[in-house]
């Protein structure tokens, strides 16, 4: 089953993620859900903006019924973030060094007789989210697929900067990708990506990156010795929106990136 989607088993006992994106687990088991866990699903009806590809452009992949498989998306820490002017477009030009981590959260694809999306999370998951989003442009691209059931068991917590919607999404279009049309090119998967949300293309690539333009610029950057995290996070979520627009208040007159250039260069060759 595995190796019909192209995943490998990869164990993983280290701190940073596993060098080959999303770690295939195995066949889905039922699991309880824990007591006081929110439980919700979302059936399609979302609205998906950006058409990528036209329905005839890809080669619908014929695969044995039932399909059943289960991956991890894992979150990513920012090791530099630098924020440049604001773009005519609404977003700001950032440059950021980044890295995988661990902390996951856990996908769960399987054949149904309709599309849906479930998530299993001590956190509320708004009904326009990025795996819904993920899915629905997925559908728009190959209306012919099968139908698939996705669940999602949250582990890292939204709004806390640490990419789990965007690593999430990402998860789901490299899955049905592998899925339903194992031929689409790659840059049409980092544009669909692009599409969804800034940080998903990030979450297309293996390991460390260096990030540019809005974020959907990635440069996989060579493998150094694996660094270890403790993360100290906030009670409460910060959306990112709201994050940028207090950053304009504090810095009316931002530097151009150009300008410093010079640390994100330092700070990759310090990683390796």
């Amino acid at each position: 089953l595995l190796s019909s989607l192209g995943l490998t088993r990869i164990e993983t006992a280290q701190q940073r993620f596993d060098p080959n994106l999303h770690e295939a687990i195995g066949i889905v088991e039922t699991e309880a859900v824990p007591e006081g866990t929110i439980v919700e699903e979302h059936r399609p009806g979302y609205r998906f903006h950006d058409r990528i590809l036209r329905p005839a452009a890809v080669k619908v992949a014929k695969r044995p019924h039932p399909m059943e498989f289960c991956l991890k998306t894992p979150a990513k820490v920012n090791l530099l973030l630098e924020v440049g002017p604001r773009r005519q477009d609404g977003f700001h030009s950032i440059r950021s060094v980044v890295d995988k981590i661990s902390l996951c959260d856990t996908i769960s694809f399987r054949s149904a007789r309709g599309d849906s999306v479930r998530f299993v999370s001590p956190w509320q998951i708004p009904e326009e989210n990025t795996v819904s989003a993920a899915l629905a442009a997925m559908r728009k691209i190959c209306p012919g697929a099968p139908p698939v059931r996705i669940t999602v068991r949250k582990k890292i917590p939204p709004g806390a900067g640490l990419g789990g919607g965007s690593s999430d999404a990402a998860c789901v279009i490299r899955a049905l990708a592998r899925w339903w049309m194992p031929n689409i090119p790659e840059v049409s998967l980092s544009r669909l990506a692009a599409s969804i949300g800034s940080d998903v293309p990030l979450f297309l690539y293996p390991g460390r990156a260096l990030v540019t333009g809005r974020g959907e610029r990635v440069k996989v950057l060579p493998g150094g010795k694996p660094l270890r995290y403790l993360l100290a996070l906030p009670p409460f979520p910060v959306e990112t929106r709201r994050v940028y627009a207090r950053w304009d208040g504090l810095n009316p007159c931002p530097q151009p990136l150009t300008v410093r250039r010079q640390t994100a260069t330092m700070i990759a060759s310090l990683l390796q």
